[in-house]
């Protein structure tokens, strides 16, 4: 984590840090309560007097805008769009030029993943762990208790911001942390597991991975192995028509545009890339 060097991650550290200080010390909450609304009116000044520029690097402006553009998609299909989807379907929605496989917030992806079922899922994984944790800590103060609240609220925090969730030992550390946090009444109901096993195959019925898979290269590429210009030139324009931020789209449109010999298509197509 040091190595990374990552801004967002000694935030969330230092977040995890003082949350487990909250827990832990009631001496320290009216300080840590008046800390926290200091730095929210600081934050608010920034962008109130427009200088917003000092918070919005070229990094945070880049999340924001993939955040912004993977919500319109899950408005639309609050099921989700399946695993690796958003690879494909991004370029119909992005605006800006970027080719990302994750939108850099785990909770969002899960949204465009799984939609609501798998995101409420998680949301009350995490939440048990908390009162678990807490109420084992509150008990017996054993630190190990504290020490797992601060490594899931450091978890949680930095989701928002990276990509946590595409790594299997994150998942790892949750369910380790779940371990800990249990209570001795957690799976006396013989159907949790049926209902578990439903949901999973609601989720795996309701969202068709291959409704949002780009045929678009694969029937270029098709078109182009038959020497068939025309039908390269009618798939090439629809493509561009539906992704028309997206480099292969371009660079297919261009291929064949130039092929025919097309002057007027190329100077539309280069105007159109210059807007």
């Amino acid at each position: 984590f040091i190595m990374t060097k990552s801004l967002f991650g000694f935030v969330c550290l230092g977040i995890a840090i003082v949350f487990a200080l909250y827990i832990k010390s009631k001496a320290s909450r009216k300080y840590i309560l008046i800390s926290t609304g200091v730095v929210a009116i600081v934050l608010l000044g920034i962008f109130l007097t427009g200088n917003e520029e000092i918070l919005l690097r070229s990094t945070v402006a880049s999340r924001l805008i993939y955040w912004h553009d993977a919500l319109k998609v899950i408005i639309r299909h609050p099921f989700g769009i399946g695993v690796h989807n958003w690879e494909s379907i991004q370029y119909v929605v992005q605006t800006a030029d970027y080719s990302v496989k994750y939108v850099h917030n785990g909770f969002i992806q899960l949204l465009l993943d799984g939609g609501i079922l798998a995101f409420t899922g998680l949301i009350l994984l995490i939440v048990y762990g908390y009162i678990g944790l807490i109420k084992k800590y509150a008990e017996k103060k054993n630190i190990l208790y504290l020490c797992l609240t601060a490594i899931l609220t450091f978890i949680v925090t930095h989701s928002f911001v990276d990509i946590n969730f595409a790594y299997g030992i994150v998942w790892y550390m949750i369910g380790l942390i779940l371990s800990f946090s249990r209570t001795e009444k957690v799976m006396k109901s013989k159907l949790v597991i049926p209902v578990i096993i439903l949901v999973i195959s609601m989720i795996a019925i309701i969202v068709p991975e291959k409704e949002y898979v780009n045929p678009y290269p694969i029937e270029y590429q098709q078109a182009y192995e038959k020497n068939d210009l025309e039908k390269m030139n009618e798939i090439s324009a629809e493509w561009m028509k539906n992704a028309p931020r997206q480099q292969a789209a371009y660079d297919a449109r261009y291929y064949i545009l130039d092929k025919l010999k097309d002057r007027e298509g190329l100077t539309a197509l280069q105007f159109q890339k210059r807007e």
